[in-house]
Formats: C-alpha cells, structure tokens, sequence
C-alpha cells in the first residue's frame, strides 16, 4: 500500500481509528498502512444533520468516529436506511442509497461518506420540490 500523505494547518483535526488528534502547528505525515481517517472537514455537525442523507452521513461519520460503538451504529445506520427506503422515489437517490448499503457492507465508510456527499444537492432538489408542491 503506497504512502498517504496528509497535511494539516496548526489547530486542526484528524480523527484516526476513533484517536483525536490536534496539529499544534503547520504539519505533514504519511499514512503507511491501513488507518480509518476523517479530516475535520469532513466532520458534520448534529446540528447540520437537517435532512434524511445529512443524517446518514451523520450516522457513517460516527461508525468512524466510534469504532468501539460500530456495532449499535450500524443498527441504526441500517433502521435509518430501510426507513428511507419506504419513501423514495428518485432514482438517483435509491440507486445511491443501495450503493452506500453496499459500500458500509464491505466497511467501506469512507467511499460511503463520499457517496453520501455526493447525493446531498439531489436531495435538496427534490426537497426543495417536495416543499414547493405542498405550499
């Protein structure tokens, strides 16, 4: 596995296998074997997990956050997903929730995350719309 080299800016914050970890100052470091990492951009917070797939990214990012809790989160991960199974009706949305089930099957959060973010303004869209036929 090649190196994965990670930069971060005095006072940030990566999380590695559930450890918190703060660059007292500009920084770099290589990854050289397989880590669970979030960089602190990626970190949402309660407060913005506002719509169904902001709350299942939300829910990924802690399996990754709390590795020790992964099994009751991936409880409530899975409730969370056959929840929002019974009410879409985009296909772009089932499509990417299955390949996110699929991704977290395969302990793959990471991509799971990325395909999360990726369906974030689809979702808006058809909220917005959902919204939009209810006034």
């Amino acid at each position: 596995m090649p190196a994965l080299k990670i930069c971060l800016k005095a006072g940030e914050k990566i999380y590695i296998n559930g450890a918190v970890l703060e660059a007292s100052h500009k920084m770099s470091f290589n990854i050289l074997n397989n880590a669970t990492f979030l960089l602190e951009s990626h970190i949402m917070q309660a407060e913005d997990a506002d719509t169904p797939f902001r709350q299942l990214y939300f829910i990924i990012q802690t399996m990754l956050i709390q590795p020790d809790n992964k099994d009751s989160i991936l409880n409530i991960f899975h409730e969370h997903c056959e929840e929002l199974k019974k009410h879409l009706e985009n296909k772009t949305l089932i499509e990417g929730l299955d390949r996110i089930i699929a991704q977290v099957g395969r302990d793959r959060a990471f991509e799971a995350l990325k395909s999360v973010r990726n369906l974030f303004d689809v979702e808006a869209t058809v909220l917005k719309g959902t919204q939009s036929q209810a006034a």
